[in-house]
């Protein structure tokens, strides 16, 4: 039980010192869509928050939208820095055009949306 909150201690220090809040950062937002959601609908309202929110943010680089085949989604959004990402996240509960997206999701209408997470970028391929 100490090791567990020493590590859980250890990560959230880790997770807010000055040198995450400047380096690159993935954010990992995962859902499942509402019953009778399609694919395509999904899609249109994801190319609309692309267009009309994420691009218009400072520090965005770039998303992917991913999907396993059995009903779980993830989208995969590539920041600047934590900072960027941290703000990003606030404008978009305030966005019309992210809530509408939000409203495709199980569990948007009371906010139980599975909760976003960001990673330090360490290393990346293409």
């Amino acid at each position: 039980m100490i090791k567990k909150l020493i590590f859980g201690i250890t990560l959230i220090v880790t997770l807010s010192t000055p040198a995450f809040a400047d380096t690159p950062t993935v954010e990992w937002a995962p859902f499942n869509v509402k019953a009778g959601v399609t694919e395509q609908a999904l899609i249109k309202q994801a190319q609309t928050v692309e267009d009309l929110f994420l691009t218009q943010q400072p520090g965005y680089i770039r998303r992917s939208l991913l999907n396993d085949g059995k009903g779980q989604w993830v989208d995969v959004v590539y920041w600047a820095s934590k900072v960027d990402a941290s703000n990003a996240m606030k404008k978009a509960f305030e966005s019309p055009i992210c809530h509408q997206y939000f409203a495709l999701m199980e569990g948007a209408e009371h906010e139980e949306v599975s909760p976003v997470k960001h990673y330090r970028l360490v290393q990346s391929w293409q």
